[in-house]
C-alpha cells in the first residue's frame, strides 16, 4: 500500500458521492485500517459495508483468494506461532465472515498470483465507482508504460482519475468515518 504519502495533493478534486453510488471497497487495507495495521480486523470491512449500505449504495469489496482459504490461513498462523515472520496482513481473523460476504456477492475474490488493486481500479474505471482505500495506487500508475506519447497520456489521466474517485477513511474504535462522508448524499435526500 501506498499509504500516507502527502506528495501530489496539489491537483486533488472535491468528490461528490451521489446516492445509490457504486462503492468498490478495498478489503485487505480497510481490514488492516482497523486493525491498526497489527491484526487483520475483518470486523473493519463489516463495519464498512454498514456504513455504505445504509447509505443505500451497491458495494462491491475485491481480495484476494488467499484469505479466504482455511488451509492457506491455518499455515500462516502455525508458522507465527513458532516463531516465522509472518505479516499480520496475510492472517485475516474471521474467514467465516469473508465467505458469508463472498457468497453474498458481496466479496469477489481475486487470483492470488494476480494484484487485487488492479481489479478494485479497473473495476471502477469500468462501472463508474468510487474506491474506498487509504492507498494511492502509485504502484498501478508507476507499472504503466511511458514509452509513447499516448502512454504518457493515459498514465497521467489513471493518476488524475484516482485522485477523484479515491474516497480514504480512518476508524475511531469501532466507528469508520471518511472525509467524504458529509458529501454522501442519503437516499432520497
Amino acid at each position: 500500500d501506498d499509504d500516507d504519502d502527502d506528495d501530489d495533493d496539489d491537483e486533488k478534486k472535491e468528490i461528490v458521492v451521489p446516492s445509490k453510488a457504486l462503492i468498490i471497497l478495498d478489503a485487505p487495507n480497510i481490514c488492516m485500517h482497523h486493525g491498526n495495521h497489527k491484526a487483520f480486523s475483518t470486523k473493519g470491512l463489516s463495519i464498512a459495508i454498514d456504513f455504505y449500505r445504509k447509505r443505500g449504495h451497491r458495494i462491491v469489496a475485491f481480495m484476494p483468494e488467499f484469505y479466504l482459504d482455511y488451509e492457506y490461513v491455518s499455515s500462516q498462523r502455525r508458522k507465527a506461532k513458532i516463531g516465522f515472520d509472518v505479516s499480520a496482513s496475510k492472517i485475516p481473523d474471521n474467514i467465516s465472515l469473508l465467505l458469508s460476504y463472498r457468497d453474498e456477492g458481496v466479496l469477489v475474490p481475486t487470483p492470488p498470483q494476480d494484484y487485487d488493486d488492479t481489479y478494485c481500479i479497473e473495476y471502477a474505471m469500468k462501472h463508474g465507482g468510487l474506491i474506498v482505500s487509504n492507498d494511492k495506487y502509485r504502484d498501478y500508475v508507476d507499472g504503466m508504460p511511458e514509452d509513447t506519447f499516448q502512454e504518457k497520456q493515459a498514465r497521467h489521466q489513471a493518476r488524475l482519475w484516482l485522485r477523484s474517485h479515491l474516497l480514504t477513511f480512518t476508524f475511531v474504535g469501532d466507528e469508520f468515518l471518511t472525509i467524504k462522508e458529509a458529501k454522501v448524499q442519503q437516499p432520497g435526500v
